[in-house]
């Protein structure tokens, strides 16, 4: 009974904490979640990866349906599309090679190139915010192809929505400003991590106390992903880049030294 109880604030407060982040910058949050779910909550990895992509669809959606009106735009709708069809392939394949092997060597390079890539958006916070203008052309739509696929086989081999390579993606490659690529990558990850789940759940990576635990961490993320993108219109960019290159600094390193 006391190891239900723990479990339980375990799973919502780490949902509204993570969910509040996830909010906030357009994140799905996975990454923050699969240590909690894997060393606090002792889910197996394999389930764990189902059950975080689940909780990841609670709270992308939410935080979507809270910000909707920022991807009202011609342009990062068309890119956002190409995104997402690629993304879902990508997601799909990534979550059948979980059954083949656990490449860590990948995910440590894939680390090492999300902390690069957290200087960069920090330096960029530091040197002026982005303006809002963004016009797609043919390149754009063929480079979208590209990365697209490429972070959603990620996805769905880590688990995760994506995001914390995605945003960054959309920012540096694209020149997407900071709130338009967190909207943009709410859109793209919804599809992306209900695919992954819906592969992960065929192949049996899913059980009765995971799924008890995504439905309490999800309603508590939802709760946290709304409050987090309400706030949004009320930050700055700056703001938001600072701590964008901050959860991706973490991460980064928490790929390379635990895989």
């Amino acid at each position: 009974m006391r190891e239900n109880t723990r479990d339980n604030w375990v799973s919502s407060l780490s949902g509204l904490i993570i969910g509040f982040l996830s909010g906030l910058i357009g994140i799905g949050g996975g990454e923050y979640r699969a240590p909690i779910l894997i060393y606090l909550l002792r889910l197996g990895a394999k389930f764990a990866i189902a059950t975080n992509l689940l909780i990841g669809l609670f709270t992308v959606s939410a935080s979507f349906i809270r910000r909707i009106e920022q991807v009202i735009n011609y342009d990062l709708l068309i890119v956002s599309v190409v995104f997402i069809i690629t993304s879902i392939i990508g997601s799909y394949l990534g979550a059948v090679w979980t059954k083949k092997f656990n490449n860590q060597s990948l995910i440590r390079i894939l680390g090492l190139l999300l902390v690069v890539a957290s200087f960069k958006v920090f330096f960029l916070s530091q040197n002026g915010a982005m303006t809002s203008a963004f016009n797609v052309t043919f390149a754009t739509i063929i480079l979208s192809l590209i990365v697209g696929f490429v972070i959603g086989i990620f996805s769905g081999f880590l688990g995760v929505a994506g995001g914390e390579f995605r945003i960054p993606a959309l920012l540096l490659i694209f020149g997407i400003p900071i709130k338009l690529a967190g909207a943009a990558n709410l859109l793209i990850s919804i599809p992306t991590v209900f695919i992954g789940f819906v592969k992960h759940k065929h192949i049996g990576n899913v059980n009765k106390k995971s799924m008890k635990i995504a439905v309490l961490m999800g309603i508590f993320s939802v709760v946290g992903a709304i409050a987090g993108a309400s706030l949004v219109f009320l930050v700055s960019d700056k703001t938001l880049l600072i701590v964008l290159s901050v959860i991706m600094l973490l991460v980064g390193i928490k790929m390379v030294a635990k895989p």
